[in-house]
């Protein structure tokens, strides 16, 4: 193999699959088979080679054009937040649509992480356009930060009717001694 196109000093590990040049590794951007330089012509090439049923694990972010890696729920989902511009992006219509933060708006904020599953399959099942914000944090440390959802302003009444008899709580442990009729 030959030497990076841009780092003729680093050895290629591989072609971008569109213009078939040498590239090292941090010029490369991984698309399910292949793999794809940074030139914008090639990354156009590699958002329509993508197939429907998810996203390489890594990519550029459209509005910023900063290079990331992606959480395998983030790639299934093809909706991300850009962990540098913080724009949302959704690679579920083409070309991808760059969400702003003014589009959304806060539906709740909770600490229990049995909660937050139940609260996407609620808003997946709906169809409602959300994000997620701190939804890792809480591993590290759940009394500081509770994972907050956000969803777009025109479909919030939909999702807290979805949501009315949801009930929120404080923490993923039980507060009851056992079973009922037990102590």
């Amino acid at each position: 193999m030959r030497n990076c196109v841009n780092h003729p000093d680093v050895k290629a590990i591989s072609t971008c699959h569109n213009c078939a040049r040498p590239f090292c590794a941090s010029c490369l951007v991984e698309g399910g088979e292949y793999y794809y330089c940074k030139e914008p012509a090639c990354q156009e090439a590699l958002k329509t080679s993508m197939a429907i049923d998810g996203l390489p694990p890594r990519l550029l972010c459209p509005n910023c054009s900063s290079d990331l890696e992606l959480t395998k729920a983030e790639r299934e989902s093809r909706k991300f937040r850009c962990s540098d511009c913080d724009a949302l992006v959704d690679y579920t219509v083409n070309p991808p649509h760059v969400k702003k933060h003014e589009e959304y708006a806060l539906l709740l904020a909770t600490r229990n992480e049995g909660d937050v599953a139940v609260i996407k399959s609620v808003l997946d099942d709906l169809e409602i356009d959300y994000f997620v914000f701190d939804e890792y944090f809480m591993v590290l440390d759940p009394l500081i930060q509770p994972t907050r959802f956000y969803v777009l302003k025109s479909q919030v009444e939909r999702a807290k009717l979805g949501l009315k008899d949801f009930k929120v709580h404080l923490l993923g442990v039980s507060m009851n001694s056992g079973p009922e009729g037990v102590e």
